[in-house]
């Protein structure tokens, strides 16, 4: 069927398709947000969920070394001068460490530091996360120091915010 179709189709029509094929993004016309996010499928898709899950669970119990977007790594892949921000300011507030984490996943970056973290005084990672990734994070992963949240909530009173390249 694929043969007769390429005969019959001009070429010019076959690239077309293949370059629309290639476009990353959503693209259309539409009235209202709503109406655009029924098209589309996104981050709050229960398959992505159990995908983060299942990854962030084989990082937790030492399968794999690091998650990224529920890609996993034997390797941790740090972000050196966030984890540099995050020393400081713990250093400056007798080693204690108390993080907002905007969109944390289950975890991730939590999990990706908490090797240079865990020796200081307090530790407390705060992650403001989609009602379903929170429900799923509390369930399984929360423990003294990892906290989630589906708003930012005065409970969570961060002293210092450590925003991802600006150290104080």
């Amino acid at each position: 069927m694929k043969k007769i179709i390429r005969e019959i189709i001009p070429p010019i029509i076959i690239r077309k398709y293949r370059d629309l094929k290639k476009q990353n993004g959503f693209f259309g016309n539409y009235d209202t947000w709503k109406e655009a996010a029924n098209e589309t499928t996104g981050y709050d898709t229960q398959k992505i969920l159990e995908k983060v899950r299942a990854s962030i669970w084989k990082v937790k119990s030492g399968e794999a070394a690091y998650e990224r977007d529920s890609i996993l790594f034997n390797k941790v892949q740090y972000a050196w001068p966030v984890l540099s921000c995050l020393l400081y300011v713990a250093t400056k507030n007798q080693d204690r460490l108390n993080v907002l984490d905007f969109g944390g996943s289950l975890g991730s970056s939590y999990y990706q530091n908490v090797k240079f973290l865990n020796h200081l005084l307090e530790l407390r990672w705060n992650i403001v996360e989609q009602k379903k990734f929170v429900e799923v994070g509390r369930e399984t992963f929360e423990n003294d120091y990892l906290k989630f949240y589906s708003t930012y909530a005065n409970n969570t009173k961060p002293r210092v915010f450590v925003q991802y390249y600006g150290c104080p």
